[in-house]
Formats: C-alpha cells, structure tokens, sequence
C-alpha cells in the first residue's frame, strides 16, 4: 500500500538541510578568513566570501587528518571545530548580514533559495551509490568510533583507503547523536557552496560551468552520497576555474598570488580526497 505524500514533512526536511547548509558556511567562514591571512590569500567582495568559506573547508580537512591520528571524530571534535566558528562568526559579523542581503537583490536570493530547495529534495533521500553501502557508511562510522589504526595500510587498498573526504563527512554525523547524517549533507553542501560561488560571480562562462555539472558523467542524483568522486568533481571545477582567471584575466600581481595559493590549496586537498586527482593536480601545476 502506497503511504500518501506528506508535503508538510518533505518540506521541513528540505528546510532543514538547508539550514545545515548555511551552518556550515558560518562555521567555515572564519576558519577561512585566518586561513586566508595566514596565507595572504586577499580576494575581495563576495568572490572572497566564497573563497574563504571554501578555505574554511579545506582547513576542516586539515585539521581532521591530524586530530584523527589520535582520536575518532565524533561530537566532541566536531563541536570543538564548527560551535566556536559559528559562535564568533555572529559576534563579529551579524551587522554586516542584512547590507550583504540586501547587496544580493532579492530576484538573486529567489533564484537561489529555489535552486538549493531542489538540491534539497535530492539531499533528503536515501543513497542511489551502490558503494554507499557498500564501503562508505562503514568507513565513515569507522572513524566516528575509532582513530587511525597505524600500520595496517597493506591489509587494505592503496593508501588504507584513507580518503580524507571521510573524515569531513565523519564530522557532520556528531556521532552519536546523529548517526546517519553525513550522506544527507555532505556532499549536498559543497553542491550548494559551488552553485552560490559560481552563481554570484555571474559571467557567462560561470552560468555555462553550471549548466554543464547537470551533463558530466558524475550523476547528479549522487549528491546525497557521501562519495568522494562527487567531491572530487567540484573541487576539480572550482580549481579550474580560478585557474581560468590566474591564467587568461589581466589582474593586478596581488590577487594573480592570491588565485594561485587558492587553487594551491585546493589541489592539494584534492589530492587527499581522491589520490587518482594527482595527475590533474600536475597539470595544472606545469601550466601554471
């Protein structure tokens, strides 16, 4: 018997997914902005905004490849990271939000409100990724229980299987109080953060950036996977497309430094989350 639709439950799903989007921008977003000074990555208006939440990403990376030599990650490393960033980043920065919306226009926050709304019912859905099941769970409530287990790396495939991917993913459970959270939000949100980013920059060749994710060969109904071949492919995309700006886009020799150090990063997190992104990250590093 087919149970009725029940939009009032779909749609406060939706919304909350959403709203752990715009958690973790928050929390990224300062964690970006000392990553950025410590690197003297200086790119401004909402190109820096986004760059920072992105850098903000990419130090999570960091940092949990470190903690979790020692210890799981589970809710007390996940709030020791994301509470204190969301706390600070309304303390320093709750007046600039309303200027900032209003800087956006309201026919740019419909579109994307709505965009992200279908990301959402995407989000809110069981896994379609057979290797969901079949090794990514597992890993991810692996390293919610336990740190790395040194020495083992030949009993398994290349490099232990330790995607650093996973260990972001890991984060976003706060095990154990939300057990089978990650795959909801995961990859969802770096989906978000790339269509924002793109979005809002808002060249031709950004909105055709977009229009071609929907056709590569990476399903777009993945999204709710924790997989790091989703992520790969943004990542990969972003890279790219500052690159695309370092290389062809007469810009002053700051932020030329700034776009080069931020795709650095980027390809260097890239490798961590999909070791076969090694020889993309070389090529971009010889045309470079």
């Amino acid at each position: 018997m087919n149970m009725p639709f029940d939009f009032l439950s779909f749609s406060l799903d939706s919304f909350l997914i959403m709203l752990s989007w715009l958690f973790l921008a928050i929390s990224f977003f300062p964690w970006g902005k000392l990553f950025s000074k410590i690197m003297g990555i200086k790119i401004k208006g909402t190109n820096g905004l986004i760059v920072n939440i992105w850098l903000g990403f990419s130090f999570c990376i960091f940092v949990f490849l470190i903690y979790h030599l020692f210890l799981p990650i589970n809710v007390y490393a996940s709030s020791l990271f994301y509470i204190p960033s969301f706390i600070y980043f309304f303390i320093k920065y709750w007046k600039k939000i309303p200027s900032f919306i209003k800087s956006l226009g309201w026919s740019k926050i419909l579109i994307i409100i709505l965009t992200l709304f279908a990301a959402s019912t995407i989000a809110i859905q069981l896994p379609s990724n057979g290797d969901t099941g079949l090794y990514h769970l597992n890993t991810i409530r692996w390293e919610n229980e336990y740190p790395i287990i040194k020495g083992l790396g030949c009993l398994n495939r290349r490099l232990a299987f330790n995607m650093s991917f996973f260990l972001y993913s890991a984060s976003l459970n706060f095990y154990p109080f939300l057990k089978d959270y990650a795959f909801h939000v995961s990859n969802t949100f770096l989906y978000a953060l790339f269509f924002v980013g793109l979005f809002l920059r808002g060249s031709i060749i950004d909105l055709i950036i977009i229009a071609l994710y929907f056709i590569i060969p990476m399903p777009y109904h993945w999204m709710n996977s924790p997989t790091p071949d989703i992520a790969s492919t943004i990542i990969q995309i972003i890279a790219f497309r500052y690159f695309i700006d370092t290389i062809y886009y007469k810009t002053d020799d700051s932020e030329r430094s700034s776009n080069i150090a931020f795709v650095a990063i980027l390809t260097a997190i890239l490798i961590t989350v999909k070791l076969s992104n090694a020889v993309f990250v070389f090529v971009l590093g010889l045309v470079t």
